[in-house]
């Protein structure tokens, strides 16, 4: 999971769609998405910044895409 996420931030395009304040909700959804059995093979895993930032528990209760 950590080299997962790694590789996702490493992206050149992470840093100019997230800024750092934004950051943990979209790795809550990302680890979510990683591990829920009823996301995991959902294509695509939409990781939106917009979204509230929740504990991981409650992004996982929400399918992923808290509201």
């Amino acid at each position: 999971m950590k080299d997962m996420w790694a590789e996702l931030k490493a992206d050149a395009s992470f840093k100019s769609h997230v800024s750092s304040s934004r950051e943990g909700r979209i790795k809550d959804q990302f680890i979510c998405h990683a591990v829920n059995p009823l996301t995991i093979y959902k294509s695509p895993w939409n990781l939106e910044p917009w979204r509230p930032d929740l504990s991981l528990a409650l992004t996982y209760k929400n399918k992923c895409n808290p509201e």
